[in-house]
């Protein structure tokens, strides 16, 4: 319908919308909700910083209880050889040391500490306490193995004088 002198009317207009409160609401909520996803990483990212230093300590800690653990085994077993050479007539007690042991044992060191038993009135036996003290020269280990041992030859006329036998 047509008003008058042929001319049309434009109804349509371009209508820009009017910024209003909610769309500064939904921009400040998406804003808070940005932060609350990067203070969200943020965190977790400090959980797993932590728990990865805490199972890293744990693990530097089980290896080197490991090697405390090997090195002992290895000094009570370099003990009894050299125990066992005693008592077999390969080494004599006049070996004090201390004395280095051969290849591949060269951080290892060994001892031996005597002294003669006596008996309940005080008189001299054929019995000798010997100490096999065993030292590594890196680390800081010593492992102590004594035994009451009956000398050969001392007083019984056995074959070595250095000899022993266990008591």
């Amino acid at each position: 319908m047509s008003l008058g002198f042929g001319r049309s009317q434009n109804t349509s207009r371009t209508v820009k919308p009017r910024p209003s409160a909610t769309t500064g609401v939904v921009k400040q909520s998406a804003n808070r909700r940005r932060g609350a996803v990067l203070l969200e990483v943020v965190l977790a990212l400090v959980l797993f910083v932590a728990a990865a230093a805490v199972f890293t300590s744990a693990i530097n800690a089980s290896v080197d209880s490991v090697e405390r653990q090997r090195l002992n085994t290895h000094a009570v077993d370099l003990a009894i050889t050299v125990l066992s050479e005693l008592q077999m007539g390969i080494r004599s007690t006049e070996t004090n040391g201390p004395e280095a042991f051969p290849e591949p044992f060269e951080n290892w060191s060994w001892e031996l500490q005597s002294e003669s038993v006596e008996s309940d009135t005080g008189e001299a036996t054929s019995l000798t306490k010997v100490e096999v003290v065993i030292r590594h020269k890196e680390r800081p280990v010593v492992y102590r193995l004594s035994q009451i041992v009956r000398l050969r030859g001392a007083g019984s006329g056995k074959e070595e004088p250095s000899a022993a036998e266990p008591f």
